[in-house]
């Protein structure tokens, strides 16, 4: 129904940017997101534990504004 990131079927970059480009049910078929939202009862979160697993580094680099943030941010 709408996109929910970090997310563990996310394994690198490269699936980031493909679920990026793709358009949520919420904004394609606004009906049928209703529909599907009636189905939910309560209130599930994970913790992503295998987000960007295949990457090598997530650290920021100098030309990314997150780079002046402590390195502890990202490690």
């Amino acid at each position: 129904m709408f996109k929910c990131v970090p997310d563990d079927r996310i394994k690198s970059f490269q699936q980031l940017k493909e679920m990026a480009s793709e358009v949520p049910l919420a904004e394609s078929n606004p009906e049928s997101a209703k529909h599907e939202l009636l189905k939910v009862k309560g209130r599930i979160v994970f913790m992503p534990l295998y987000f960007l697993e295949h990457e090598v580094s997530i650290l920021a680099s100098g030309a990314q504004r997150e780079a002046v943030m402590p390195t502890k941010l990202w490690t």
